[in-house]
């Protein structure tokens, strides 16, 4: 393309309408000064990032075309720049803030366009994302190899590090999406009694997820039935429902691109003696862990509260009975942040927003579950995904 054909697709057409940007020009601006802050820090003139989640939080920008090379180039003393494929060009025109970008073909090298991008900034020394899902080791030595005059260095973890705590702007969604997840846990939990298989409980928490204005899950609702419970990140397969079966229901709700999961276990009829024993260790463990989680506790203090109803009943202690929570786009909803693990001194910040799964899972058993979505404050844990109370649902 020619270099006036492609400043003519450059910037926008003019339209009456304008999409709204999921928040203020003031909480981006914040983001932004805070990142570049951070990367001047380390010494780099210019940041690369490449996780979905990462350029949706700088810009609001999305899109489901992320498998395809896109990048944000952020310059500590200038203006960023996406480089997309041309046909993204009306998601940055349309869902960003930054609306400066670079385009690429598919006929087209975008790291020859990420090259121009580079070199018209003048950067030398540059943090890049080498640890996203979509920019491969290919992509990163190519890039390497065609800017012999940069120094790459790693910037994972560089703009996650401020997505841990949460603005006032971000709770909001928060607990929007916690009110899209209880709306869609309880249909599912209604739908058991009269189901056939659990086609029919996921069919009916997806219905109730999208009326109660959820967006796509980063991925699908956790849905197993009878023996399947015993299988860890499993979901529904067509299984058929008999009395007795125990239905483990671990359900995401998306609003503004954050989630909130809330998890609760039904049961056709009467459950094993053994589910009902493992399910009061999982709900004491979970409201212990809760109780724990203030500002200024470690993240190791608040395992140990959330293992001993495990260790006390002479049960295996699962692993990360909290994790963060926050932006999400497929293939994976944890947010990155401080684990609750035991060996995590990193104390708890007002802010936080954590999910608290709690289950006993024994190969070849049935399997029962329980969980929120708590925010950190400044008093302590509060649960966002009310309404529901911790027991065993019998449909």
């Amino acid at each position: 393309m020619t270099d006036a054909r492609r400043d003519a697709v450059l910037e926008p057409p003019t339209t009456g309408e304008t999409h709204p940007l999921p928040f203020s020009a003031a909480e981006f601006e914040r983001r932004l000064r805070a990142v570049r802050a951070s990367a001047r820090a380390r010494g780099w003139e210019a940041v690369v990032l490449n996780a979905p989640e990462n350029l949706y939080y700088l810009s609001g920008y999305q899109s489901l075309g992320y498998f395809a090379y896109q990048v944000l180039v952020v310059p500590v003393d200038a203006t960023p720049c996406f480089v997309v494929r041309y046909g993204e060009r009306g998601n940055v025109w349309g869902r960003s803030c930054i609306q400066d970008l670079a385009l690429w073909r598919d006929t087209e090298d975008p790291i020859a366009v990420t090259k121009m991008v580079l070199e018209r900034v003048a950067a030398r020394r540059v943090g890049i994302e080498l640890q996203s899902w979509f920019f491969t080791p290919a992509m990163a030595q190519r890039l390497a190899a065609a800017c012999s005059s940069v120094t790459f260095e790693d910037c994972t973890g560089l703009v996650e590090a401020h997505r841990v705590l949460k603005s006032l702007e971000e709770i909001a969604y928060v607990r929007a999406a916690a009110r899209v997840s209880v709306a869609a846990l309880t249909a599912g939990i209604e739908a058991v009694s009269q189901a056939a298989s659990d086609l029919d409980v996921a069919a009916a928490v997806y219905v109730a997820m999208i009326r109660a204005g959820g967006e796509y899950p980063p991925l699908p609702p956790l849905v197993t039935t009878g023996w399947n419970t015993t299988l860890f990140h499993n979901t529904w397969s067509g299984h058929p429902l008999k009395p007795g079966d125990v239905v483990e229901l671990e359900i995401p709700g998306v609003v503004g691109r954050y989630m909130a999961a809330v998890s609760r276990t039904a049961v056709r009829g009467e459950p094993p003696a053994y589910v009902v024993e493992r399910h009061h260790v999982a709900v004491e463990s979970l409201e212990a862990g809760h109780a724990a989680m203030k500002p200024g506790v470690s993240c190791a203090e608040v395992y140990e509260a959330f293992a001993q109803p495990y260790l006390r009943a002479g049960l295996e202690v699962p692993s990360k009975p909290a994790y963060p929570l926050g932006i999400s786009f497929p293939p994976r909803w944890i947010e990155e942040g401080p684990y609750v693990l035991p060996d995590n001194r990193t104390p708890l910040q007002a802010g936080m927003v954590f999910h608290t799964p709690r289950t006993v899972r024994v190969y070849g058993d049935q399997t029962p579950i329980v969980s929120e979505t708590v925010l950190i404050t400044d008093t302590g844990a509060e649960v966002l995904t009310t309404g529901l109370e911790r027991r065993l649902f019998r449909c």
